[in-house]
């Protein structure tokens, strides 16, 4: 993570920098909740979502993500490709 303050950049920069390593659809969506959790100046603690998208063949991508400041301080985790109920 990049800058780990919200307000800064909101949502567009976790995407930029999730964008960085990960080869990103154009459009994605929110499969259920995009849960983030800051402290009082904005600073990311936690993240929890589960995103999806198609590449330029169609196939289905999806992105499970999760941040922790406390386990790890400049990374997301990502989990590729599980399976998802969205068209």
């Amino acid at each position: 993570m990049t800058d780990p303050y919200f307000f800064k950049e909101g949502l567009n920069g976790i995407i930029k920098d999730l964008d960085k390593s990960l080869d990103l659809p154009d459009k994605l969506y929110i499969v259920d909740d995009f849960s983030i959790q800051m402290d009082e100046n904005g600073k990311i603690k936690k993240i929890n979502s589960f995103l999806y998208g198609r590449d330029e063949k169609e196939q289905k991508k999806t992105f499970l993500i999760s941040y922790d400041v406390s386990k790890n301080k400049n990374q997301m985790e990502v989990w590729l490709d599980y399976e998802t109920n969205s068209d």
